[in-house]
Order: C-alpha cells, then structure tokens, then sequence
C-alpha cells in the first residue's frame, strides 16, 4: 500500500540496509551457506565504505554491465578508488567481453547507426540486430565494438549478491529497495516477531530446486519446447510446504501447454498427485475428452470425495453428470438449486459509463444510500477482524519483515493450522467486541499491505455503516464460507451494498446488463444466501 514519504535518510543509506540484509542472511541461514558464500560476506565489510557503497548501488540496478559514463553517484568518492577495489578484489570485471546482444543493449540507435551504418537508423533495435548477428559473431571488447575510448564494467560478484538476495526473500521478485520504500513509508508491512530460524529454505537441496524451477520457469517464458521443459523439470520435493506448491503450480502449467500441444499422456502425468485443485479438475476433463469414461469417473468421485472446494465440485459434477448420461446410467441427483432474489430495471443507455452505476445512481436515496463495493467490504470486514490470525507466526508462514501476506495463503491447511487463533477473533461477534476490534484495526493498520483489505475503497463512515445494518448472524454465515476455502470464497461478491438507514438493514445487488451472465462464483454465493436467506439480488438491466 502506498503511503506518503518520510523524511529523506543519510546519504548512505541505502548501504546501511544492504549490510543489514547480508547479515540478516549470514544470522539465519549460517548452516547453509557455502565456503564461498561465508567469504563473501566477511570481504564485504573488509571493503573501504565507499566500494561497498558502490557494490550496494549496482547491485540496485537492472543488469550486470554498466557503461562508466553510467556509474555517477555524488556520495561516492573517490569513485575511482571504489572502482579499483571491486576490481582488485575480483567483483568487478573492467574489461568484459561482449557479445553484439549485449553491445545493443548497452548502445543508443545513434551509436548502433554510426558505428554500423546509417541504415540501421531506419530499423527497430531488434530488426537491426537480426541484420549483424551473422556476420558479427564472437565477443569484443565495448571499445572495439564502437570505437570508443569509454569502458564497460562487469558486476561478477552479481550471482553471489542474487544468492543473498534469495536466501533472505525466498523469491526473486522483491529487491533490496524493500528496506528503503519500508523506511520512507512508501510501503507498510505488519511487524511479526522473526526468529533466527524464520528464513525460507532449510537444506541446500531446496535451494538447489529453486534454481531448477526457475531455470524452467524461464526456458517456458522464452516459448522453449515442452520436451526441453519437461527435461528440465525437476524432482518432486520432500514434503508439502511453499516449494512443493511452487512445483505442482509449474506441472499445472506444463499440463496446459501440453493439452495444447496434443500430446494427452503427458498432460495427464503432469496433473496426477498434483495439489492444484484446477489440475485434478483438467485431469478429469482430459480423461472425459479422451473415451477413458470409467477412469474419468473414478478419478471425479474421488476427487468429490477428497475436496472441500464448492468450486470444484461445481465443476466436477457437472463432468460426471455428462459422462454418466453418455454412459446411459442413472445420474446422480445434484443438490437442489434454491432460487434467489432477483428484479428488472430499465435505464437509459450511456456509452460512457458503467451499467453499475447507472444501477447504483438511480437507487440511491438519501436514506438508503448505495455503494459500489464488489469484493472490498465483506473482504475487508473479515481482514479487519481477523488481523491478529492472518498475521500470526507461524513456522514457516513469516520468513523476512517485508511479506504482505504469510507464505502458506495458498495451502489448503492455511485455516486448519491457525484455527484456534480464527475462533478467538470470530468469539468477538458473539461478545460485540467485533465492532470496536475492526474500527481500532482500520486505524491503527491503515495503509498496511495485508490480504482480504482494500483499504482504497474504504473510509470509516462506511465501516460504521455497514456495522450497523450488517447484523452479527449475517457476518457469522458471511465469514465461516469464507473460510472454508479463503481461496476461492473471497470472490463473487454482488457489485452494490444499499444501507437502509432508518431500519438499520441492507441489501447486497449484483448488476447484470444485457447479455450479461452470473458467474460460477457468483452463483455459489447467490445460492448460499439464498439457503440461508440473507439478503442478496441479482437486478437485470435492460435498456429503456
């Protein structure tokens, strides 16, 4: 969540926390690291103050090549000294050789052109270097390729510093510039107690398997063949934690591509024994298209059997209805699809706006006004109330200060192994306390970056609103859906909330313009509010 700025740190500040996230890693994952890696960090802070300045700020930075005319940093002197202390020391190569990829990416199509020849100026990057690869293959140095006296520098110490960098995220995704937003509360996280052992990975295997699914990861993003991906995907991990659900999410994806690609078996290998509920539901689907009826069904039942998700159910039943009419057999009954609420309004069309607040403009009433709040409020309210479970540490949900949800969010064990913790926040709306628990949390955590809260699309005035017409049973029946599968239950909320003041109720509407259709998630909370007569709508648009 983005806040407002602090006042600006020291000049080196940046450097402050760089140190202080090696040794982060160097506290907590001491056991694991390597010879190499141990040296690293103690060189580190052997380094005069102006080259570990200069290590911190490149390794800031996109890439590993630097043009020197690129490396100006005002509170680095002397820079040259900094320079010559990488260099010495072996971190930075200052005369790299440099493949013509490279060189493109270092050059401006103005040096590209004058070096190679005007014609290169009436070309993309791309076209012109597809036009000098043949006969321009090999490295050179950045000097010889343009004929410059300006050097290039090479970061090679850039794989140890991602190595740190992972070991202390556990993804590669954020950066060290998370210690900086952090400390001018550009963005705010939750301060959950770390321990020493609080870090992502526990062998130097699961470090190993990081690198094997992120090689293929890559090699998928660059349209590489599926026999290559799958030769690169690597051996399923021991247990069921965060790596494991990284693993079955990337054999999902492999399963698609090779749905996409005819090839069955394959697709069907990669969605056996797999956590990704969806995949299970693909493996069925793909029995079915493929005659294997029996196989399809049992592999349906018991999935039916296994799953809490109404989500795949949904799916899944559907599935073996079709394969049990094809078979001839009897179907087996669904559940009785209750009707819910629904009405007709006609409005007059505006090519400019929104058909959800037409709807929302035209039933509003100053004693009974109407909100747009789709998935923000009863996500919020639940967020809210639930603070103190989402965020609390357990082993291997919290590994550094910069995590806006726990690590296991998408582990179906998610609310099993903090269910104690849930019943005592949800025990607050048998006490009343609820209303106070959500209004001082809305305050003191505003701006937090946390699941389920949208903190853009609230105020406080609304909050109270809805505490006062949204009746404790309802929040009850609203919140243990959700989480029963957090998943998928904290989507398919109406688009419109209508507070009716003087009788202190409301009304959720989901709006539908024409050739609109109720969406899967939809439905299912359509139905349960339905079967438990809460008040929520569906209101048709058709227009005037």
């Amino acid at each position: 969540m983005i806040m407002t700025g602090a006042p600006l740190p020291d000049a080196l500040y940046y450097l402050r926390n760089f140190q202080r996230a090696i040794q982060w890693v160097v506290e907590r994952n001491h056991d694991l690291l390597s010879r190499p890696e141990r040296q690293f960090a103690d060189q580190l802070n052997a380094l005069p103050t102006p080259a570990q300045a200069l290590l911190a700020r490149l390794s800031m930075r996109r890439g590993v090549l630097f043009r020197r005319s690129k490396i100006r940093y005002a509170e680095i002197e002397p820079l040259e000294s900094a320079l010559d202390a990488l260099a010495e020391i072996g971190w930075l190569d200052t005369r790299p050789a440099l493949t013509l990829q490279e060189v493109f990416r270092l050059s401006t199509r103005a040096e590209l052109a004058q070096r190679f020849g005007d014609r290169l100026s009436r070309l993309t990057k791309q076209a012109a270097y597809d036009a000098l690869i043949e006969s321009h293959a090999g490295e050179r140095l950045f000097q010889d390729w343009l004929s410059t006296d300006e050097p290039v520098h090479r970061v090679s110490i850039a794989p140890m510093v991602l190595q740190f960098r992972l070991l202390h995220f556990g993804n590669f995704y954020q950066e060290w510039h998370e210690y900086t937003l952090a400390h001018l509360q550009i963005f705010k996280y939750e301060s959950v107690p770390l321990d020493v052992a609080s870090r992502p990975f526990e062998t130097r295997e699961e470090i190993e398997l990081f690198y094997a699914l992120y090689r293929c990861y890559e090699a998928m993003s660059e349209a590489a063949e599926l026999p290559e991906l799958i030769a690169l995907l690597p051996k399923a991990p021991a247990g069921q934690g965060w790596l494991r659900r990284r693993w079955d999410r990337l054999r999902y994806h492999l399963g698609q591509e090779a749905e996409r690609q005819e090839g069955a078996e394959t697709a069907l290998e990669m969605y056996r024994d797999n956590t990704q509920l969806d995949a299970r539901v693909r493996q069925v689907r793909l029995l079915e298209c493929l005659g294997r009826d029996e196989e399809a069904l049992q592999t349906a039942h018991t999935l039916l059997q296994e799953s809490f998700s109404e989500l795949i159910v949904q799916r899944v039943s559907r599935i073996v209805t079709r394969l049990q009419r094809r078979q001839g057999s009897k179907v087996t009954k669904r559940v009785n699809q209750l009707a819910w609420a629904s009405s007709e309004l006609g409005l007059g069309y505006e090519s400019d706006r929104r058909v959800e607040v037409l709807v929302q403009e035209h039933l509003s009433r100053d004693d009974a006004p109407v909100y747009y709040v789709e998935n923000s409020l009863l996500c919020s309210l639940f967020g809210l109330l639930c603070w103190d479970a989402i965020f609390q540490p357990v082993r291997g949900a919290f590994f550094h200060p910069f995590q806006s949800a726990p690590a296991d969010m998408d582990c179906p064990q998610f609310v099993a192994r903090r269910r104690e913790a849930f019943d005592a926040c949800l025990n607050r709306l048998e006490t009343g306390e609820h209303v106070a628990t959500i209004l001082r949390t809305f305050a003191q955590k505003y701006g937090t970056s946390a699941p389920f809260v949208h903190w853009l699309a609230l105020d406080e005035p609304t909050l109270q609103l809805a505490l006062q017409c949204i009746p404790v049973e309802h929040l009850k029946l609203y919140f243990a859906r959700m989480l029963d599968d957090l998943s998928e239950n904290t989507s398919g909320f109406p688009d419109l909330v209508q507070f009716f003041l003087e009788t202190r109720t409301y009304r959720f509407i989901e709006v539908k313009g024409p050739g609109d259709r109720v969406q899967d998630n939809q439905r299912r909370w359509l139905q349960f509010c339905a079967r438990h007569q809460l008040p929520m709508e569906v209101c048709q648009v058709r227009w005037a």
